[in-house]
């Protein structure tokens, strides 16, 4: 399978990677926004919102699609085929609530700002636990850094939006924005940590 590489989410850009965008016409057409997961889900929602409101700034439109299947194998493939420039991106899971479900602990390391009274499985006796799901968009390895940059400006942008950070709440997710070498080390992170779950369970894939 071909790599993927992080987008950045950032606040501040460097002048010369702004002179780089510049030259760099972007984006050059509709840019697809692969859900590996079916519509509806806490995934596809998220996408949407994130989508609706990217297509304004970019004066392209996004389109979602989902392509679930194995585990979502099937979405991260097509992107991670997908030609390196800047028009696939990919996303990951977050943490969402359900409306049907009664919310006991929160899986993440602090309390989630949607519920603020419900405490974290740490604090109800999990020491040092945490679970929390987590979204992020994704792009093909090799794209190039000005389009990253972009992508990573607008979305940084986009997310600290008042009314985009208040659906994204409503449906329990919590912005966060970050650098593209922060998040690679987020996601290796969080790969070492399962990857000990899983090996310490002895589990084995079906």
């Amino acid at each position: 399978m071909k790599a993927l590489a992080a987008i950045l989410i950032a606040v501040s850009l460097a002048s010369a990677v702004g002179v780089a965008v510049a030259q760099t016409p972007y984006p050059k057409g509709p840019v697809r926004m692969i859900v590996p997961f079916p519509p509806g889900g806490p995934t596809d929602i998220t996408a949407r919102t994130l989508g609706m409101r990217l297509a304004e700034v970019f004066g392209q439109p996004i389109v979602v699609e989902n392509r679930p299947g194995a585990r979502g194998f099937i979405g991260i493939e097509a992107a991670a085929r997908a030609p390196a420039d800047g028009h696939t991106l990919l996303t990951a899971t977050p943490h969402i609530k359900s409306g049907r479900l009664r919310l006991v602990a929160a899986a993440t390391a602090a309390r989630l700002e949607a519920y603020p009274d419900t405490p974290t499985i740490a604090e109800a006796g999990l020491a040092g636990f945490d679970g929390a799901s987590w979204f992020c968009l994704l792009v093909p390895a090799k794209t190039p850094p000005a389009i990253v940059e972009r992508l990573s400006r607008d979305l940084a942008h986009i997310v600290r939006e008042p009314a985009v950070r208040a659906k994204l709440v409503e449906q329990g997710a919590e912005p966060v924005g970050g650098t593209p070498d922060e998040l690679a080390a987020f996601i290796r992170a969080e790969q070492a940590k399962w990857g000990a779950v899983v090996r310490e369970a002895g589990i084995k894939p079906d």
